[in-house]
């Protein structure tokens, strides 16, 4: 319950917080206001809305930031690892030292305008805005803060980069022209669509050549956390589960030919260097790929990752299902699929294009037949 005390010929809000502890909710010079704000302290606490406003004025940006990693259960290492480079270099930087309550939606949005001024991409800005929003929504669930401010700030539109990729005839060559021992990993790639962590943390035992299939259930990155040296953390792929992805004949020979001339233990790496070490990222792209690429004579500035949008263009010509693509490729959701891969799949477009040459043809066909040939006359004859 809330009251009104007059006081000067003013009017203060009085009301008893959760914990029956007197709180103000402010000094008015009109009844009426205060009235209003009488209504507005009953209502919140009424509702169980109410929160405790010094909190947000007490707490830092800086103090509440590993509280809210800390509630990233749901991220993998590297990617808190880079959640954790964006907090030091953008957010606490600028923010730091201020009550969350004092980060305003002005402030916010000034800042992405002078982070899209000072040449970050937009993807980079984007992603660093996510990150605050997402500690000031965490900010607002713990009741520290009321509302988000960063709600509704306008950011730069997202990139899509151009999808490259090669096409069955290529990954072909570039396979035929690797050292052997890297013949079926690059093949892996570019035909089963599998991501390098993934390539590179791919368990001898988890191929299955008799019946067509990769079980994919770990994954590997470099992580570099702030004043840390990095180091390989192998984690469950990217969706988070683990998926079993068929394969056709050819690679399933390419495979079990690999498995016959490197041989290993069951439970070893399926592709390493001469060395027996892990092939890396780093590793593939600059000693693998891309002396591959000058000796087919292809476009050096293929990535690694273009093999698996190879491998995805071919499967949707294949078979066009878009959610057997999201399995194979492991996305985790059918949105994911169709931004990075919707025009490759055909629609009503092509099929009226279709329509259209059919109409075109048989009515060349016709004038063939009912018109006498044009004589050709030069201009002026």
């Amino acid at each position: 319950m809330a009251w009104i005390r007059k006081h000067r010929d003013k009017w203060q809000v009085l009301y008893y917080d959760p914990a029956g502890r007197e709180r103000s909710a402010g000094v008015f010079s009109r009844k009426i206001d205060a009235d209003r704000a009488r209504r507005d302290a009953e209502t919140q606490l009424d509702r169980g809305e109410w929160h405790d406003p010094t909190l947000g004025r007490l707490t830092t940006v800086a103090a509440f930031a590993p509280v809210w990693l800390s509630t990233r259960v749901d991220l993998k290492p590297s990617t808190l690892a880079g959640y954790e480079r964006i907090l030091g270099k953008h957010i606490i930087s600028r923010f730091g030292p201020l009550p969350l309550s004092a980060v305003s939606h002005a402030d916010l949005q000034g800042w992405v305008a002078e982070m899209v001024s000072s040449g970050l991409s937009p993807n980079t800005v984007r992603n660093i805005a996510h990150a605050m929003s997402g500690l000031l929504s965490t900010a607002v669930t713990h009741g520290i803060l009321k509302t988000n401010s960063a709600t509704d700030i306008q950011l730069p539109k997202a990139r899509t980069e151009e999808q490259l990729h090669f096409t069955p005839d290529q990954v072909g060559t570039l396979a035929d022209v690797v050292n052997p021992r890297y013949r079926a990993m690059l093949l892996t790639l570019g035909v089963a669509g599998l991501r390098i962590g993934e390539a590179a943390a791919l368990r001898r035992r988890a191929i299955d050549v008799i019946r067509q299939r990769l079980h994919i259930f770990e994954a590997v990155a470099k992580v570099q956390r702030p004043g840390e040296p990095s180091e390989w953390i192998t984690s469950t792929p990217k969706s988070g589960k683990d998926r079993h992805v068929a394969i056709p004949r050819h690679l399933a020979a390419a495979l079990n030919d690999h498995l016959t001339a490197f041989p290993g233990e069951r439970d070893g790496l399926a592709f390493t260097t001469s060395t027996g070490h892990r092939v890396t990222a780093a590793y593939f792209a600059n000693h693998i790929l891309k002396p591959a690429l000058i000796r087919s004579d292809l476009d050096t500035s293929f990535r690694t990752h273009d093999l698996r949008h190879s491998a995805a263009a071919a499967m949707i010509r294949a078979n066009p299902n878009g959610e057997l693509v999201r399995r194979q490729l492991g996305h985790a959701s059918i949105k994911t699929t169709f931004d990075l891969y919707g025009h490759l799949f055909p629609d009503e477009s092509d099929r009226l294009a279709d329509a259209l040459d059919e109409i075109w043809s048989a009515s060349h066909a016709d004038q063939k037949r009912t018109k006498p040939p044009i004589e050709l006359r030069s201009i002026g004859s």
